[in-house]
């Protein structure tokens, strides 16, 4: 904890003399003069971006965005520039705003962890959807990486390696930040990330580049993946993708992953039980069957997943704690049959949401099963 705090405070300082270069304000001075113990700068820098603007009409009319940056002052905000604001309906993650004259808008201050937060910006012409803008500002530190003026890309770096350290320490200290995965980009189906607070995870691309259909050799190739994983004490397994390779097996259609879970063994050959902290950042829609018996399992986290077909976690005897992100409005016939039964019960962390929405949990019961626990956060 006391590294990753010096980080921070390295990180927060440099960017500060990042800003009173940009601002070319006070510059004999920098904040970091008489700062002793201080650690060496991060240089991350974004592998991708998440801007991203979709037109939903055939011919643009008067409304559309015209612009979107980050506004740099004692805090940040994304600011988006509309052609104009007559007849124009502006919708911030599904919220509403109410626009003045100004072509301008720009959101609530964005904490320093929060720099990769995607937040979604819809426009309406009346009634017409005629934009969808995503934009987050580590995307606009990204575009920065090919600027000429150097003074601004280093003050847009420096605030990105500031949310980063500041997300580090939020995990690192608290235990509420995300794991922060370094070379995500591989080209290979599976392989291991390093979260910069030194946790390591397997990544597997669950739609294995696209394919609709897997087959054995897939299935073959994952196990042995995940075994070696786990002989090496990494028990974190992220699958990206949400429409996932599938193939047949027992009768069922099911992803190859889940397949590859099914068989998993440890070091001597026997099956694998309550070991594996499974993380599907993408899927929407846990398909029927998908994880049936595997008991390889300890926990899942679903931040998007809004529809649990049947049976789809049944007999996942040792799961203690599934954690679903969004607010769930399907449920298929008893996806959750047996699950935890091997460890007590299983905790469950619902959205918030969840209460007043048709699906809402009744005492320590959802989807036809009482859990050990049900919280909503």
């Amino acid at each position: 904890s006391d590294e990753t705090l010096v980080q921070l405070i390295t990180d927060m300082l440099t960017y500060g003399v990042a800003a009173q270069q940009y601002a070319q304000y006070n510059t004999d001075a920098p904040v970091t003069e008489g700062v002793e113990g201080m650690g060496t700068p991060s240089s991350r820098v974004p592998e991708k971006t998440d801007r991203n603007i979709t037109t939903h009409v055939e011919t643009l009319g008067d409304v559309r965005f015209t612009a979107v940056n980050v506004w740099f002052d004692n805090v940040n905000k994304i600011g988006v520039k509309l052609s104009t604001t007559e007849n124009a309906r502006l919708f911030v993650d599904e919220a509403e705003i109410t626009l003045g004259d100004a072509l301008y808008y720009y959101t609530d201050a964005i904490r320093a962890n929060e720099f990769d937060k995607i937040l979604t910006f819809t426009l309406y012409e009346g009634e017409t959807l005629v934009q969808t803008l995503t934009y987050s500002v580590s995307s606009y530190v990204y575009s920065m990486q090919s600027s000429e003026k150097a003074e601004m890309k280093a003050l847009a770096n420096a605030l990105y390696n500031y949310g980063v350290s500041a997300r580090v320490y939020d995990h690192v200290m608290n235990g509420t930040g995300e794991h922060i995965f370094e070379d995500t980009n591989n080209d290979e189906n599976a392989y291991i990330a390093t979260c910069v607070c030194g946790h390591q995870a397997m990544v597997i691309d669950g739609t294995f580049g696209g394919k609709s259909e897997g087959t054995q050799d897939d299935v073959d190739a994952t196990r042995e993946f995940i075994e070696a994983s786990l002989d090496a004490g990494i028990s974190t397994l992220i699958v990206t993708g949400d429409a996932m390779t599938t193939i047949e097996a027992s009768g069922y259609t099911i992803p190859v992953v889940s397949e590859a879970l099914f068989t998993t063994s440890n070091s001597i050959g026997t099956t694998v039980a309550g070991v594996i902290d499974l993380v599907l950042p993408d899927a929407t829609v846990i398909m029927p069957y998908a994880f049936t018996g595997v008991s390889a399992l300890r926990s899942v986290t679903m931040p998007r997943v809004t529809d649990v077909k049947s049976q789809a976690f049944s007999g996942c005897n040792y799961i203690s704690t599934m954690t679903f992100g969004s607010v769930v409005v399907g449920i298929g016939d008893r996806p959750f049959y047996k699950i935890g039964e091997n460890v007590g019960g299983c905790d469950l962390i619902l959205h918030k949401d969840q209460g007043t929405s048709p699906f809402k949990p009744q005492g320590n019961t959802f989807g036809y099963e009482t859990f050990k626990s049900i919280t909503l956060k």
